[in-house]
């Protein structure tokens, strides 16, 4: 337990020591300036390897391990390594838990959102919009542009019409 170090302010410094006893530890000076210089030492040498490493780049945290945008087939290739990663975890449930419901919503609720934009993507192909009910028609024209050619609608309303081109 070399790098385990106990401090303790004046609130309960008989339980802090007691602590330290059962440990087999000392009890560090909360005051001791050359304890702090050591963790921000060992804080700046971390930061200096993470930076050697990556440079400019995102963590992999961050999804910089990714080359390119996010597509679906990206996304389920990821959300199946994190799975396969948490069932080879020797973690209990209970600690995994939260990283289990940010999957179950990436799997449920994004994937299937980027799909439909994906699909959406593909069906505008460059148009300016589309129609849900006829993808094919790329116009949408009011009764009243309808009413100089002469066709109406029945009951008079303002819905737009489809047409096909």
């Amino acid at each position: 337990m070399d790098e385990l170090k106990v401090f303790s302010g004046n609130a309960h410094p008989k339980l802090a020591q007691a602590i330290v006893d059962y440990l087999d530890i000392p009890l560090d000076d909360p005051n001791d300036q050359s304890t702090y210089q050591d963790l921000i030492e060992q804080i700046e040498q971390a930061n200096a390897a993470e930076q050697a490493e990556y440079g400019d780049k995102d963590l992999e945290e961050r999804g910089g391990d990714s080359s390119g945008e996010l597509n679906s087939e990206r996304l389920k290739q990821r959300i199946e390594e994190l799975n396969q990663r948490l069932r080879e975890g020797n973690q209990p449930k209970k600690e995994t838990q939260a990283e289990r419901k940010a999957l179950k919503k990436l799997s449920e609720d994004c994937l299937p959102r980027l799909e439909k934009y994906e699909q959406q993507t593909e069906t505008l192909a460059g148009r300016s919009s589309y129609s849900k009910t006829d993808p094919d028609a790329s116009c949408m024209r009011m009764k009243e542009a309808l009413a100089e050619t002469g066709l109406q609608r029945a009951g008079g309303d303002r819905r737009p019409v489809h047409c096909g081109l």
